[in-house]
């Protein structure tokens, strides 16, 4: 049975749940740009030209009561109308509004022509296919060869960051070697947190005005679309793996992007950029289509699609889901870190579904994992995650001094991580029910 904690728990999330049902339907899913309102027909006809002769489309004229409301297209994400909407030429003082699509009355040849605009490109480059760059080889080059052997054993050495510098002082702006160099700077730099320096190497790189492989085309861009994101830029990363998504002819650089840009809706959903329901339509549109190869950039989506059940308190379909993934990994040694992270959700659905005694063969399967060495991500921590996990089964049985010994373990072990802070939170509120008893 559960404590009086956990039934309050419990009450204020099928509280939370019911909210986002009221507030939340499936109609809310696309958007729709209101550029402006005219008081006369005629007023409103001459702007849609104008926009229209911008190259911009499909553009509509709605009339509600004396009033003349122009949209601009309809679409799937926020973040793609929130792109159009800081770029289009209104030419007016008044601000363009994002609004709910459902209530314009789109007429359905419209609603479903795609949209054209103009976007400010992140990458210059991105403007052709990487089919039209021009290639090099450079394997054979003694300072490339060089280069490669710090990548390989010293890819932070302070002589290897030397060896770059004084390598790209000596370098012909016209020689292919240049835009190599001025990748694995970037990279070099990028490594050791300095990354406004990193972008200035990439930069020349990605407006394609030096000379590089394709290879370190991608590899420049990747990065910079990873430093956005790392800045908190999401809206531009978001752009960044996008162009490079289009412009790409590797099936695992497609993968890879599509992979990005999942994690960036769902970040993008949770500061009003969008919804957990658009991000879950991603993922699963996105899998449809998915081969047999990138077998961890697949995960890695799951995952995302699963973070968006959990979110929505949906444990049942989180639990499934988990399960599903967990099954499709089964013993594919590169998808280890996404393996974890699937447990540790199957793990907490169980509990928080009443299911602790199940709950508790993952968590220690997870555990039984410890030194074998395994991947994980940054910011999640699977074997601090089950023992918070197991804290909370000892104290739904009562067991108060295992809960404490977990929650302390935690708390030790978990320096920086956001799994103390909720070990100290709730060992303090298990302190106090031990006292209340």
């Amino acid at each position: 049975m559960f404590d009086k904690f956990y039934k309050k728990v419990f009450f204020l999330i099928f509280l939370v749940f019911l909210s986002q049902s009221l507030l939340f339907s499936e109609e809310e899913l696309n958007y729709s740009i209101q550029l402006v309102v005219f008081d006369s027909l005629k007023s409103a006809e001459d702007y849609v030209k104008n926009i229209e002769d911008a190259g911009y489309s499909p553009l509509l004229i709605q009339q509600k009561y004396s009033w003349y409301h122009i949209y601009f297209g309809v679409f799937d994400y926020y973040v793609d109308a929130l792109l159009y909407k800081q770029n289009i030429p209104t030419e007016i003082s008044e601000e363009p509004t994002i609004v709910n699509a459902w209530n314009v009355n789109w007429p359905e040849d419209k609603k479903s022509q795609p949209i054209k605009g103009v976007l400010p490109s992140v990458f210059a480059i991105a403007s052709t296919s990487a089919t039209e760059w021009q290639d090099y080889f450079l394997d054979t080059d003694p300072v490339y060869k060089k280069c490669e052997e710090f990548v390989n054993n010293s890819p932070t050495s302070d002589e290897y960051g030397t060896y770059l510098e004084e390598q790209i002082k000596n370098c012909s702006e016209t020689n292919p070697l240049y835009g190599y160099l001025l990748t694995r700077r970037g990279i070099y730099l990028l490594l050791k947190a300095q990354y406004d320096e990193a972008l200035k190497c990439f930069e020349p790189i990605c407006k394609g005005t030096v000379p590089a492989r394709k290879v370190d085309r991608i590899k420049a861009m990747k990065r910079v679309a990873w430093i956005e994101h790392r800045k908190g830029n999401r809206v531009k990363a978001y752009q960044a793996y996008h162009e490079i998504e289009r412009c790409s002819r590797s099936e695992l650089v497609k993968a890879q992007c599509r992979a990005e840009i999942a994690g960036l809706l769902l970040e993008l959903s949770e500061c009003d950029k969008g919804s957990l329901k658009e991000t879950r339509e991603y993922c699963q549109k996105i899998k449809q289509n998915w081969g047999d190869s990138c077998e961890k950039e697949f995960s890695i989506i799951s995952l995302v699609e699963i973070e968006t059940y959990m979110k929505e308190i949906d444990y049942p379909m989180m639990l499934d889901y988990s399960k599903a993934l967990v099954s499709f990994i089964n013993n594919k040694e590169d998808c280890r870190r996404e393996w974890l992270v699937a447990m540790c959700y199957i793990g907490d659905a169980l509990v928080l579904t009443q299911k602790s005694d199940d709950a508790e063969y993952y968590y220690n399967s997870i555990l039984a994992t410890k030194d074998k060495g395994y991947e994980q991500f940054e910011k999640f921590d699977p074997y601090l995650c089950s023992e918070l996990g197991l804290a909370r089964i000892a104290r739904i049985r009562k067991d108060y001094e295992k809960a404490k010994s977990y929650y302390e373990d935690v708390i030790f072990k978990g320096a920086g991580k956001k799994e103390k802070n909720i070990a100290e939170i709730e060992l303090k509120w298990l302190m106090k029910s031990i006292n209340n008893e």
